[in-house]
């Protein structure tokens, strides 16, 4: 059950990004979603309630259908479309190889401590200094050419 909301908070999340992005600041949205991801993924280790778990699942499935829509929003934003594939293909590939990269940290940190605590308190941290380093991408550069 639990996956399949997860699943539904995702579509949630990149829909909500998708429709929201051309509204508001797509940095700024990019950074809360990281920041929810953190948050989430923090939580699922500090109680075993069944409301928090779910609100937890909740949250890092909205924050996963954010983040991905929002990545390819900004790429075509601030880099522009005139070599789209390779810039977000770049970077997409770069997203998933590290998360690959944080699965096997994680993994060993738990085998070392016992708990999933201290390395997902490791990732809140990565996300909030990620959240912080969008906090100065500035407005989106206007393309020469750019048919509206």
């Amino acid at each position: 059950m639990m996956t399949a909301l997860m699943g539904i908070a995702l579509l949630i999340g990149r829909l909500g990004a998708g429709y929201y992005s051309d509204k508001f600041w797509s940095p700024g949205m990019f950074a809360a979603f990281l920041v929810l991801s953190g948050v989430s993924a923090f939580c699922l280790t500090q109680s075993h309630e069944w409301t928090l778990l779910l609100l937890c699942v909740l949250g890092i499935g909205a924050a996963s259908g954010g983040e991905f829509q929002l990545l390819a929003y900004i790429t075509a934003r601030y880099f522009g479309v005139r070599s789209y594939g390779a810039t977000f293909g770049l970077l997409y590939g770069l997203t998933t190889g590290l998360g690959g990269l944080w699965s096997l940290a994680i993994g060993r940190m738990v085998d070392t401590t016992g708990s999933y605590a201290t390395p997902f308190g490791f990732v809140l941290i990565a996300l909030a200094v990620n959240a912080g380093v969008l906090m100065f991408m500035g407005r989106a550069p206007t393309w020469a050419g750019k048919s509206s």
